[in-house]
């Protein structure tokens, strides 16, 4: 709910929040999601696992930005700049 909340009202705050998965994170260890959240890339809000992984999520105040410095960073792993939803599915 924190995360819908969060890109509801547009707090970052709250978004960061959101993304600290205490209950799953621990029994899904992620090395690409620890780099990426020790020195997160600009534009970025956040991130987190996608399901059970190993997709990582980072949410982007300037996708543009934040996914070219990924791309950048990980060339290894492939950077898909995503929009989110206005409407759920039809």
């Amino acid at each position: 709910m924190l995360l819908g909340a969060g890109l509801a009202a547009g707090s970052a705050e709250w978004l960061a929040a959101a993304l600290s998965d205490r209950l799953h994170e621990p029994y899904r260890p992620s090395e690409l999601l620890n780099e990426i959240r020790a020195d997160m890339p600009a534009g970025a809000a956040g991130a987190t696992l996608s399901g059970s992984g190993p997709t990582v999520l980072v949410w982007a105040r300037d996708r543009t930005l934040c996914a070219g410095a990924l791309a950048e960073r990980f060339p290894a792993h492939r950077v898909l700049p995503l929009s989110v939803a206005q409407r759920g599915a039809l």
